[in-house]
């Protein structure tokens, strides 16, 4: 092959195929039988040259043919306007997205979803800063968002689709601080940190949300396609040049759900018949979809002509994606396709006026010169610190500490604590001090199985009561042959101590082996056993947690389920927890 030619920010990819030289019984002369596409170049994007300033007035920025106005709406950015033409009303643009409509594999945890209010988040800016910093315009704002708690019905009946209300608020609560620049001439770069509070869950995605009038009702993207594609059913859809109306995106499934989704989006572009576009440009790849429909439209219709009119045009940009398994009749997502709430997040991205006759690849291909967020996690009594713009310069403090610059990892303090942490790199604007609250890391009291009645091995361990993941689930015995109750399991803390009770997650992604009816006993030595509660549990999802009137001095426990809800034969939960005092 002859040297291809190459450009700043560009890449190459080879498409190789094989097909039929003759004709077969089976197929015509030049049927494709295998194909795969090998990257020959992706070069880095060189930094958008900084021209001119932009304005401010109050909250509103004129940079060139773009006026913004920041606001305490959603993530910061209330309105956005190009060369006059409207593109994010009041309150329509970028909000943190969590939530897709669930598919049929998603049986395993779109309760959990509902339940934490995933669907209906409700976001709040506690605080917001405007204000001009030489040729840009810095705005940051401070994020709450938390949702409001509904029942799932069972996914694998067609009436399993309607919510409930739920009372009293979600476990989970989100943080989030948005970093938004505005260059003089009309590119506004925003960076996301994301951290949250409460259980560990599996995220149906961690993105950004926007909506647009329906006269933006043309796509153009590079990314992975033509057809959808997921995380872990993406490497025979090949990364290209896709475009196409944004209502033609229909995947017309029997019961409508996720739909149109495309991973490793290096941009994507929205135009209408005629006036300027908006150019959407992750920092690192991400999944991107476009619809007409919103994800609850979509999970309302029970077919796909029940949905309404389409309307104006929403689009998602996803820093990951959960993936789809097969659990619709099989096994959840591998765990490197499942988000977690469980560790913080950022990502970012840039949104260019996109002018009539102007092409959206040759502009996506210049990044905007801000170093990227810093993520900070804690994990095994140490902070990690991550930047991604190379050769990046970390500095941290403790609370009102000095600045020291981020060498490795650092030792994580006890208790609650404020870190503080910002980052520069030569030629590029800095990235500002921000804050990021640490809790308490919750203690939970070691246990160890040392002896289970039933448990159908390799699938439903009793180990999996105390590995502290929700979604792996004792299970009693089932494949060679079902045990009747009582059903136990026995515990030792290694250690005595004073037991004030005991908590039960039940299996999360459906109620088979549900827990009704308990009892919970107390030993010594782990041979003379007193029984010191029992009770019947509600048929619920929701963590169970069961107080003893005055603590009982004890090394070994015993969880007993003595029914279920549905008087089936099966025990089943999640997670087993003891409550403690001093020993």
């Amino acid at each position: 092959m002859k040297p291809l030619p190459t450009r700043p920010g560009t890449e190459l990819h080879l498409r190789v195929g094989f097909t039929l030289k003759e004709a077969t019984a089976w197929a015509k002369a030049g049927y494709e039988i295998a194909r795969e596409q090998l990257t020959l170049v992706a070069s880095m994007r060189p930094a958008l040259r900084v021209e001119g300033s932009p304005r401010l007035t109050g909250h509103t920025v004129q940079a060139g043919p773009v006026t913004a106005t920041f606001g305490t709406v959603n993530g910061g950015l209330a309105s956005l306007s190009i060369g006059g033409r409207s593109v994010f009303a009041m309150g329509q643009g970028p909000v943190l997205d969590l939530f897709r409509c669930p598919v049929n594999n998603d049986i395993w945890v779109a309760s959990r979803w509902f339940d934490q209010g995933l669907h209906d988040l409700a976001h709040r800016v506690t605080d917001l800063k405007v204000r001009q910093e030489g040729a840009v315009v810095r705005a940051v704002a401070e994020v709450e968002s938390r949702g409001t708690r509904a029942a799932l019905g069972d996914l694998g009946r067609a009436e399993g689709w309607v919510l409930t209300p739920k009372e009293g608020a979600p476990d989970l609560a989100f943080q989030s601080t948005w970093t938004w620049t505005v260059f003089g001439e009309g590119t506004i770069a925003c960076q996301v940190q994301l951290r949250s509070e409460g259980p560990a869950l599996p995220l149906p995605k961690v993105g950004v949300a926007m909506t647009l009038p329906a006269t933006f009702d043309r796509f153009e993207t590079f990314a992975r396609g033509p057809f959808e594609n997921y995380p872990d059913r993406k490497s025979g859809a090949f990364l290209g040049r896709w475009s196409g109306m944004v209502k033609e995106q229909l995947v017309p499934y029997a019961k409508p759900q996720d739909m149109a989704n495309r991973e490793d989006a290096r941009w994507i572009a929205l135009r209408g018949s005629e006036g300027p576009g908006l150019l959407l440009v992750p920092e690192q790849p991400m999944a991107a979809t476009v619809a007409p429909w919103t994800p609850l439209q979509f999970f309302a219709a029970k077919h796909p002509h029940e949905l309404p009119p389409a309307g104006d045009t929403r689009v998602s940009l996803a820093a990951a994606t959960l993936g789809l398994g097969g659990a619709s009749c099989g096994p959840a997502p591998m765990e490197r396709d499942i988000p977690r709430t469980n560790r913080p997040w950022s990502l970012a991205f840039t949104l260019r006026p996109l002018m009539e006759g102007e092409d959206a690849a040759a502009k996506a291909r210049m990044a905007p010169p801000v170093v990227a967020p810093v993520e900070v996690r804690r994990e095994g009594g140490r902070l990690h610190f991550a930047c991604a713009t190379p050769g990046a310069r970390i500095e941290a403090r403790i609370g009102k500490n000095v600045w020291q610059p981020v060498h490795g990892k650092w030792v994580a303090p006890k208790g609650a604590f404020v870190i503080g942490v910002r980052a520069s790199a030569e030629g590029l604007l800095a990235q500002p001090p921000r804050s990021q609250a640490f809790s308490k890391e919750a203690v939970r009291v070691p246990l160890r199985v040392v002896y289970a009645s039933s448990q159908e091995f390799g699938e439903g361990d009793a180990t999996n009561l105390v590995d502290g993941n929700p979604d792996t689930i004792w299970h009693t015995a089932y494949g060679v042959t079902v045990t009747k109750h009582p059903h136990s399991v026995d515990f030792d803390m290694g250690t005595s101590r004073a037991v004030e009770g005991f908590a039960l997650l039940p299996r999360q992604e459906g109620d088979n082996g549900r827990v009704k009816g308990y009892a919970f006993s107390v030993s010594l030595e782990g041979k003379a056993w007193a029984e010191v509660a029992r009770g019947v549990f509600p048929d619920s999802a929701d963590r169970q947690v069961v107080r003893l009137p005055k603590p009982v001095k004890a090394r070994f426990l015993r969880f007993t389920a003595l029914s279920e809800q549905r008087r089936q034969d099966y025990a089943s939960a999640a997670e087993f927890e003891v409550l403690t005092g001093k020993r």
